[in-house]
């Protein structure tokens, strides 16, 4: 029996594979581990609007969902885009400056744009150390905040509050964007609910999250060493990509709607499926489990 070994091996499966959250090296679920040289760029409304929103004078900024949809990724994107860092860069800042404590200035010190300061993980402030930070913040400074925190938590902080206090005016914002939808009254004030983001639903300009990371981790040079693998016309995991790939036949295309369709009925049924969630299941999907 041949047991000859592959002679070359893809990183991009190694790489997939610490998205599945049964790895032992599971790193690629979390932002502040991921690796530079493969981090999805995913292209969503709520990082869009955020970076809109601080262009037309935003003072706060507040990140709230569930765990893995991506609070942590959007903070990295601002710093990138806003402040001018490189993506290493930002990912040293998320680590180092982002618990509110420093305000980021623009990486070639430009003044006329402002700063950020970041709580990523505003959750784990005790309720009156949380509180306290809050009311700070109404005090004016040359620098947009940005609070990452989930729903319970965060109203948790609120319901302590001060009449006339900056608590109390989050708070007023906080229940009427749940109320009426909106993000922002005032357009100082922003929340933005990453429950209510889609990682099925497309539109003209744009593919939808879960068929924009299959086109990213099916195409381009990430499957180049495959081509010269002796293993290649055996290998479970290419054929795999090949089933996904936008680049291979029309039963790909159908695969991929289909997919698309079942996260779908999810959403309309009122499930929630995060975008780490998702990018587990592609990994999954692509890989089994398997390594190159």
């Amino acid at each position: 029996m041949d047991t000859k070994m592959p002679d070359n091996e893809n990183s991009h499966v190694a790489r997939l594979n610490r998205y599945l959250p049964f790895s032992p090296s599971h790193d690629q679920i979390y932002e502040e581990y991921q690796q530079s040289e493969d981090s999805l760029k995913l292209p969503t409304r709520a990082i869009d609007y955020a970076l809109a929103v601080i262009k037309k004078g935003a003072t706060l900024l507040v990140l709230t969902g569930d765990a893995g949809h991506g609070k942590t990724h959007i903070c990295r994107r601002m710093i990138e885009e806003h402040l001018g860092f490189t993506q290493e860069q930002a990912r040293v800042l998320l680590n180092t400056k982002c618990d509110g404590d420093d305000i980021i200035r623009h990486a070639d010190n430009l003044d006329a744009v402002r700063g950020l300061r970041v709580f990523k993980d505003f959750s784990e402030l005790p309720v009156s150390v949380a509180s306290e930070r809050i009311e700070g913040l109404g005090v004016g400074e040359d620098a947009v905040t940005v609070i990452c925190a989930n729903e319970g938590r965060l109203r948790t902080v609120l319901e302590s509050c001060e009449p006339d206090s900056f608590n109390a005016e989050l708070k007023a914002e906080f229940s009427s964007s749940f109320r009426d939808g909106l993000a922002s009254r005032t357009g100082k004030i922003h929340i933005i609910n990453l429950n209510y983001q889609s990682i099925a639903t497309s539109d003209n300009r744009k593919r939808s999250l879960l068929i924009e990371a299959m086109h990213q981790w099916t195409s381009g040079t990430r499957w180049r060493t495959c081509a010269t693998c002796d293993s290649r016309q055996v290998c479970p995991v290419l054929a795999n990509q090949h089933m996904l790939s936008d680049q291979s036949a029309e039963l790909s295309r159908v695969r991929r709607k289909n997919l698309e369709m079942l996260f779908s009925t999810t959403e309309r049924l009122g499930g929630v499926v995060t975008i780490r969630e998702m990018l587990m299941v592609v990994a999954y999907l692509l890989t089994s489990g398997l390594s190159c």
